[in-house]
This record gives C-alpha cells, sequence and structure tokens, in this order.
C-alpha cells in the first residue's frame, strides 16, 4: 500500500502520492480553499486511514477524516 497525502477543504479532498516534491501547502494554495485538515493517509482497498499532519500548514489530521475520505471517495468513483 502506498502512502498518500490528502487535504480536506469544505469541498473535499484532494490526494495525491507521498512520493512527490508537493507539499501539503503547494496544494493548498492550488485549490484556493480553506483547510480543515491534512496529513497522511493509506488505502487498504476498502477504505482510507488518515494520520498525521502537515507541517508545511501547520495542521493535524482529525478525527472522522478516515470515514469522511471513505465515503467522498466511494461517492465521487461510482
Amino acid at each position: 500500500m502506498a502512502q498518500l497525502k490528502y487535504i480536506h477543504t469544505k469541498s473535499g479532498f484532494t490526494i495525491w502520492p507521498d512520493m512527490t516534491n508537493v507539499w501539503h501547502k503547494h496544494m493548498a494554495n492550488l485549490t484556493r480553499e480553506e483547510v480543515i485538515s491534512a496529513g497522511f493517509c493509506i488505502y487498504d482497498g476498502e477504505s482510507f486511514h488518515c494520520f498525521g499532519g502537515s507541517e508545511s500548514l501547520g495542521i493535524q489530521s482529525k478525527p472522522g477524516d478516515s470515514e469522511a475520505l471513505t465515503t467522498f471517495f466511494e461517492q465521487t468513483t461510482s
């Protein structure tokens, strides 16, 4: 399972590979939205598991991010 980075904004989630040089603050600047939470996640084939935080934004993942990201992913891919 590859580790991913994510940001959570009012309009949803943005995820991308952790192995890139794109920081959380770079992605936040691209979305131009207030970031609610950010961190890292792993997808196990059924659900996302969020953890950690963003040093570049100075915020952490929040309880409920895993469930919210899984629901968001299911809604946008079906």
